[in-house]
Order: C-alpha cells, then sequence, then structure tokens
C-alpha cells in the first residue's frame, strides 16, 4: 500500500512542478508581441475569445457543481463509515462509539440504493463536465475523473457481480479502501485548485 501512495505522491509531484515554473520566453515576446498587436484585428480576435470563454464557462462551472453535490450526496455513507473506524480506532469512550456506530449503521442501510444510483449519475454528468471544459495547466482533473470512473465500475462491477469469483474480494477491497477514496478526492480537488 506504502508504493501505491508512494507512486501517486510521485506522479502528483513531476505533474504539479512543471507546470509551476514560468517559461523564460521574455525576449521572444518582446519582439513579436508589438507586431501582433499592431496588427488590424487582433483586439477583436482577442475579445471574441474571451466572450466565448466567459459564455462557455458558466455551463461547464454548472456540470462541475452538479457532478460535484451529486458525488457528496452518493458519498455521505462513505465519509461517515471512515470516520466510524475513526472514532472506533481511537476513541476511549464506549459510549461515543457505540452512538456512532449506529448512526453509520442506519445511515448505510438507508443510504446504499442513493450511493448505487447516483455514483454512475455523477460520473456521467462529470464526463459531460470533461468534454465541455478544457484543461491546459494540469492533467489532475483528468486523473481525479480516471480514478472516479474506476471506483465507480469497480463497485458496479461488485454489486451486480460481473467478474470472475476470484476477482471480486480484491475488487471489494480496493473499491472501499480508505486511501482509494481519499485519492479520488485529493485528485480531483488538487486538480480543481490548480485550474482556479
Amino acid at each position: 500500500m506504502t508504493r501505491v501512495i508512494s507512486v501517486f505522491l510521485a506522479v502528483l509531484f513531476f505533474n504539479l512542478y512543471p507546470g509551476l515554473v514560468p517559461a523564460n520566453d521574455a525576449e521572444d515576446r518582446e519582439g513579436h508581441s508589438v507586431r501582433r498587436e499592431t496588427r488590424e484585428g487582433y483586439r477583436v480576435e482577442r475579445r471574441d475569445r474571451e466572450q466565448k470563454t466567459e459564455h462557455g464557462d458558466k455551463g461547464n462551472e454548472a456540470t462541475g457543481q452538479i457532478a460535484a453535490w451529486l458525488f457528496v450526496l452518493a458519498n455521505l455513507k462513505v465519509g461517515i463509515s471512515i470516520l466510524t473506524r475513526f472514532v472506533n480506532r481511537f476513541s476511549g469512550s464506549s459510549k461515543l462509539k457505540g452512538s456512532v456506530t449506529a448512526v453509520s449503521r442506519f445511515l448505510n442501510k438507508h443510504l446504499r440504493k442513493v450511493h448505487y444510483l447516483l455514483n454512475p449519475t455523477a460520473l456521467c454528468i462529470a464526463f459531460l463536465h470533461f468534454l465541455l471544459s478544457s484543461c491546459r495547466s494540469s492533467p489532475l482533473p483528468e486523473w481525479g475523473l480516471f480514478f472516479a470512473a474506476t471506483m465507480v465500475l469497480l463497485g458496479l462491477t461488485v454489486k451486480f457481480r460481473v467478474s470472475f469469483k476470484w476477482m471480486r474480494k480484491a475488487m471489494y477491497r480496493i473499491h472501499t479502501a480508505p486511501v482509494s477514496f481519499a485519492i479520488v478526492i485529493v485528485a480531483l480537488i488538487a486538480g480543481h485548485v490548480i485550474i482556479d
């Protein structure tokens, strides 16, 4: 498991670091930018490009917000389950352990169908968000979408027992591991923070 985390951090570092270093092309820009700006139509092209970007971002932001909130609602039971494991492991109070476990069982029982329905729906909307938007500064949003799609597909495979019997246990462990949940969250949040 530590190898997986190490590889993920290495990929994260090497994908982020080159994007943070500014390019040293000031000499090229000084000579060419004056000629380009004086060229007829340059400012009109630039204004049109900015207007299209502003108009397009509203739709992209809406699909991103919808997908994000659907993922939050669908995985509320997962977050509470991870919190329950944490409280049960590190809390000394048996009364607190009992109440948190009871809440977790209640939510797990009643939110399971919501989890099964909303995660594939959110994945479809997130894919639409990916198609409508573009990010040239970082590949992390794409990696986050890939990890989220992997988690959803693993969950569907385990739920409907589509895989071979000998694979189900490993798929279940990967799907329910807190580390894989954290990787998806970190990749999505870090990728979108870099963009903004």
